[in-house]
């Protein structure tokens, strides 16, 4: 006999067979599969010995016919087989021999059905809810036992298998299906599951549910999305929906009938598109909800989920426990999602986890707020929860201007000529949207019209306009300059014209909403399902900042340097016609001569600019830049070849060192739990930190710092080693695994290359590796790690000045400098500066004496003695030291507070 997954291979294949063979006899695909999966099921149930034969063809049907009868008299809908006649052909005989030889559990059944759903028409998939969300809704409806469960348009029944499988439900659960097929569906999932408590009705929810007294503790669904004309649904739903709000969108009047079906201490759950959230022509809806107090909470989820769809979709949690809801949870779950190979996104394994800590927390973050009744009122009742939480511009908005006000304002925005799309090719030029961005890298790409035939009004740039591109999540914005005024800008594009012309303030603002962190602002204020699309309501809203003149300035400078460099080009080109002039050679030298300086200046930084070891000598933190500089201090290839090992070590053990530092700053603000990362690092620790540990917490580091938005160190540390928001592996951290480890466990365990020859090969090799690995974590160079000196305090700035030793660069004579603080700051150990935010990296990293080398050097940790001290290596001298007693107990504290106890030295104790 097979094994059971080989059994459940064969019989999706046969599964596949008869219906590729049906439907090439007439008979819809979707029946075939049906009506084959159904006569499995008869024939895993029907008592025939297996040595027993099969007299075709009239048995086949008839134990069908009775499996089909068994199904009816449990109350299971079986409507849709009553019409089918599929050819009975060898392949549904081969189907049945392989059922009567096997026994396959729910499960595998399960498993079958779910492929048979995959394989179903686009019509049929759209009733599918994805088993994810399906738990997610559950859980948070917090389901009781004995209690009544209703769901108005089940679908396929993935929220009664939701409610089986967490074993919390064991009431009545009553769904409604309209479409026959599904329905049938869903009595075999329920058949599968033994789900005998469940009733199936095949039908309209708004027929069955007519009855006034009918009410049910809880609620959920995820409700069909479809229009139809406002007249049509007040006629159809009047009396079914008495005094509530009707809407032309059919998916919230099935959550008004659900809502006037829920007990009077019930509650709610349904999944409904995003739109529904903002929609001006919903407003009404959403004001009874509100005024009601039914609303408790409101859930965002990322697009893609739905395998029908590709718009967003939101989770609405509601209650009618016994006082009105006065405030509102909106809690924005977009981020967590992972998207598999065919483009489609699931939900992260950790979404639920997510999303509850979310919704518990108090504070308003960037993925959490807590509103009142007011305050939705004052949004036009908008339920959006990307309008009320925390914008990541609120970040660095304060450095960039302590003011900010509305584009509205300052500015009026006015949309580009219309109906251009229709003009045939010409000699006008036109500013389209994806004309924007080349405008502001000065290489204008601009369309050509011909207007001789054009009557409408032409809408045309002025000095100083703003324009943004109309369409795009990353909308390009340029500033116009004098001599481009008077150009016919298309409808693809906003012009934001300013009251006042002040070219500092608008380049500085055309700058700011060019950068990503722009973007990111500009985003915040659409509340588009797809494609963001800016309207000028949105222009108008959009926040700008009022920065100071300095800050103008220096942004005007930056403008006017990179405009002189592209005049340094034009002035050789220019050089290189006159030559072809005839004016000699003096004259052209002379010429030459006031650009020669500038040439030589810019050559030599240009020639190492790209160069990483140019890069790491001068730019990145002095830990990994002095062990880079080190690495051919050698002669010997071999010696050489196992520095780079070392080298690939201390790279992860730097990166880990400042996660470690990172979450231990933000634990408490972000309610981090570390106890898993502490864990194995403590175990790590035990016999020594190896390549693998690196590797591992890492990896969980870099897990957790997802969860910090506010902190672009970390978001960096994070996207190095993940691939966008998934679980994949970045190019770097798969790098990381096949090059740097892999190797280094090599040469420990004496698998490296063996004579000189051999070794200088591979560190020619190995050198491509770690120069990619160092360029993938260039974003250190872009902070500040130092050593505290001396501390000063001034009374009268009420601020702290550290004297400071800046780790930058691989010269061990480090840089001086003055850091200023609001805090104190511990003399002596290592912090990194992140703007205006100082993060201590402290018991991570530790800047201590080494008796070894009678030097101060910088440690990280490496292993856990017998005796229970903590044991530290260099970075400097690849030395190990005993860790100092105070440092040792704010280890110690540092797992006390994760849970993780450490058994101290009897010295530390004594």
């Amino acid at each position: 006999m097979q094994s059971q997954s080989n059994e459940v291979t064969v019989i999706k294949q046969l599964l596949r067979e008869y219906a590729d063979s049906s439907v090439r006899l007439g008979t819809q695909q979707d029946d075939c599969l049906l009506w084959g999966f159904t006569t499995l099921l008869a024939f895993q149930t029907h008592n025939l010995d297996e040595g027993q034969t099969l007299h075709r063809p009239v048995e086949l049907p008839q134990i069908t016919g009775q499996f089909i009868a068994q199904l009816n008299e449990k109350g299971f809908n079986t409507r849709l087989l009553t019409r089918l006649e599929p050819p009975r052909i060898h392949i549904l005989e081969h189907l049945v021999y392989v059922a009567r030889r096997c026994k396959l559990n729910p499960t595998e059944l399960t498993s079958i059905l779910d492929w048979i759903m995959r394989q179903l028409s686009i019509e049929t998939q759209g009733s599918i809810t994805p088993k994810e969300i399906a738990s997610i809704m559950t859980s948070l409806l917090d389901v009781k036992q004995g209690q009544t469960l209703l769901d108005p348009a089940m679908g396929s029944g993935a929220f009664l298998q939701a409610v089986k499988a967490q074993g919390i439900f064991n009431g009545h659960f009553v769904g409604i299906e309209k479409n026959e097929k599904i329905a049938f569906i869903a009595s075999l999932y329920a058949y599968i599951q033994n789900h005998e408590e469940a009733t199936i009705k095949l039908g309209g929810a708004f027929y069955h549910l007519q009855e006034q007294g009918l009410l049910f503790d809880y609620v959920i669904s995820n409700p069909p999305v479809y229009r139809i004309p406002k007249p049509q649904a007040l006629h159809q739903f009047r009396e079914t929906l008495e005094h509530r709000q009707i809407s032309s969108e059919m998916s919230l009047n099935f959550v008004q009938l659900g809502l006037q079906k829920l007990s009077r201490s019930g509650r709610a759950a349904f999944l409904v598109h995003m739109g529904t959230l903002f929609s001006a022509t919903e407003i009404k809806v959403r004001e009874e909800w509100i005024k009601a107090g039914l609303i408790k909470t409101v859930i965002s989820l990322p697009d893609k989920l739905l395998p029908h769809t590709s718009n967003k979709c939101a989770i609405l949690i509601f209650s009618k426990e016994t006082s009105k809801n006065k405030n509102v949870t909106l809690v924005k779950a977009d981020d967590l999602s992972n998207t598999n190979s065919n483009g489609q996104n699931t939900l992260q394994d950790n979404a639920l986890d997510i999303i509850i800590r979310r919704s518990s927390n108090k504070e308003k973050t960037y993925n959490n707020a807590i509103v009142t009744i007011d305050e939705i009122v004052k949004a036009n009742y908008s339920l959006y929860p990307d309008h009320y939480v925390l914008k990541p511009i609120n970040e660095v908005a304060e450095k960039i201007s302590k003011k900010w006000v509305p584009i509205e304002q300052l500015a009026i925005a006015i949309q580009g000529t219309r109906n251009l799309g229709r003009l045939q090719g010409g000699e006008s030029e036109v500013i389209v949207g994806k004309s924007v961005r080349q405008m502001y890298k000065n290489d204008p790409y601009l369309e050509k019209k011909d207007f001789s035939s054009f009557a409408e009004n032409i809408i045309r740039t002025e000095p100083y306009d703003l324009l943004i591109q109309r369409i795009g999540d990353n909308p390009a914005v340029h500033m116009v300059l004098p001599e481009q005024s008077g150009m016919i800008v298309d409808q693809t594009v906003f012009i934001v014209r300013f009251y006042e012309i002040k070219p500092g303030f608008i380049n500085f603002v055309a700058e700011f909403l060019n950068s990503d962190r722009g973007a990111n602002h500009i985003a915040s204020f659409c509340h588009n399902v797809t494609v963001q699309t800016l309207t000028k309501k949105v222009v108008h809203s959009i926040t700008i900042p009022i920065a100071d003149d300095s800050m103008q300035s220096l942004l005007m400078e930056i403008a006017h340097a990179e405009k002189s460099l592209s005049q340094e080009k034009l002035k050789a080109n220019a050089l290189k016609v006159k030559i072809f002039e005839g004016l000699g050679y003096e004259k052209i030298e002379n010429d030459f001569d006031s650009i020669r300086f500038s040439l030589n200046t810019l050559e030599n930084a240009l020639k190492n600019k790209d160069k990483i070891s140019y890069k790491v000598s001068n730019q990145y933190p002095y830990p990994i830049a002095f062990a880079y500089r080190n690495m051919y201090a050698d002669r010997e290839w071999s010696a050489i070849y196992e520095n780079q090992m070392k080298f690939g070590e201390l790279i992860l053990s730097f990166m880990v060192s400042v996660s470690l530092g990172l979450l231990n700053h933000h634990q408490k603000p972000h309610h981090l739990n570390l106890s898993g990362l502490a864990s194995d690092l403590s175990e790590a620790l035990k016999g020594g930190i190896s390549p693998g540990h690196w590797q591992k917490l890492l990896h969980s580091s870099c897990l957790i710092l997802r969860e910090i938005p506010d902190c672009p160190l970390s978001t960096q540390l994070a996207a190095s080693w993940f691939k966008g928001r998934g679980n994949k592996l970045s190019e770097f951290g798969r790098e990381t695994i096949s090059a740097l480890i892999s190797k280094l466990n090599d040469k420990k365990h004496w698998r490296g290359p063996k004579g000189s020859h051999a070794s200088k090969d591979a560190v020619t090799a190995h050198q491509e590796h770690i120069d990619r690995a160092l360029l993938d974590i260039e974003f250190f160079s872009k902070w500040d790690f130092f050593i505290n000196d001396k501390l000063d305090y001034s009374s009268n700035s009420e601020m702290f000045t550290c004297s400071a030793s800046l780790l930058r660069g691989d010269h061990p004579c480090f840089e001086q400098v003055d850091i200023v603080s609001n805090t104190p700051l511990s003399v002596g150990d290592i912090y990194c500066k992140i703007g205006d935010h100082i993060i201590s990296l402290s018991p991570f990293l530790l800047s201590t004496f080494s008796p070894s080398t009678q030097r101060t050097e910088i440690f990280s940790l490496d292993k856990k003695s017998k005796a229970g001290e903590y044991i530290m290596k260099s970075f400097d001298s690849g030395q190990t030291i005993h860790i100092p007693n105070k440092l040792a107990a704010n280890l110690d504290s540092w797992f006390l507070k994760n849970e993780i106890l450490q058994a101290p030295s009897l010295e530390r104790v004594l």
